[in-house]
Order: structure tokens, then C-alpha cells, then sequence
């Protein structure tokens, strides 16, 4: 995997360590306190969530916001950190998986926006490929 162009990044007014394993990442996270796990653009799928759902269900219960919240994590590029919404994540998986995917755009115009998301492979804005998960407690209920 690619090295990080930065040790930590800053998430609200946060100064916060990128983790590179799950574990340290899901302590983080269980804490609440903000939890960068590093990835990459083209890896990042919605089903790295699901564990720290779980981890999260197990300490503050499955309806909780803070396990919710986990499945809510945007993908962040390391490089010039534009986020990408988890629910595009998840159509990217979808359309990797061929799932049929009639209706989730209602514009033409949407439709291209969302097509391009979902065959990237780096960011789209700088085409840097390393990023990071970005489980923020302090959101909730976004």
C-alpha cells in the first residue's frame, strides 16, 4: 500500500493519528474519540465498516448513534482530502458486485456524476490513491 502524505490529519478542529490496523482503529472509536483507518481509494469498501459496526454494537448497543454513525464514515483522499459520502462507496461495491442498479439517480446529469464515482479508482480530484476512513463521533446525526 502506498505510504500516507500525512501522519495525521485534522478532522474539525482535531489533530488525529491515521491507523493502520483495525484493532488501534476500533479502540479509538469505541473511546469516541475520532478514528482514521488508511486505505486506499480503489480498496475502500463499505464492508470495512461492518466490523467496527459490530465492535460498536457491542459497547453502546446496535440502534445506538454511535454504531450507526460507523456505517455513515466517509472515504477521505490523504492527499487532498476531498471526501466521498459511504452511501457511494456502497454503490461502488453494488456495481462491482453487478447488482442492477435502475433508479438510485433520478437525473441524467446525476446519473454521469455517479458513474464516474463509481468506476474510480483514486481521487477523482487529485488522483492521489491513499485515504482514509473517517469514523467521527462528534456527527451523530448527520
Amino acid at each position: 500500500m502506498p505510504d500516507l502524505p500525512r501522519r495525521e490529519l485534522v478532522v474539525g478542529d482535531r489533530h488525529c493519528l491515521v491507523h493502520e490496523d483495525f484493532d488501534t482503529f476500533s479502540r479509538d472509536a469505541a473511546a469516541g474519540h475520532v478514528a482514521l483507518l488508511k486505505t486506499t481509494i480503489d480498496a475502500g469498501s463499505a464492508s470495512d465498516l461492518y466490523p467496527l459496526y459490530e465492535a460498536l454494537s457491542e459497547v453502546f448497543g446496535d440502534q445506538a448513534p454511535q454504531a450507526r454513525a460507523a456505517l455513515r464514515a466517509p472515504l477521505q483522499c490523504a492527499t487532498c482530502l476531498r471526501t466521498y459520502p459511504a452511501n457511494l462507496i456502497h454503490l461502488r461495491d453494488m456495481k462491482r458486485a453487478g447488482t442492477p442498479m435502475a433508479g438510485t439517480v433520478s437525473s441524467a446529469d446525476g446519473a454521469r456524476q455517479v458513474n464516474r464515482a463509481l468506476l474510480m479508482t483514486a481521487c477523482l480530484d487529485c488522483g492521489g490513491e491513499v485515504a482514509v476512513w473517517v469514523y467521527n463521533p462528534h456527527v451523530l446525526d448527520r
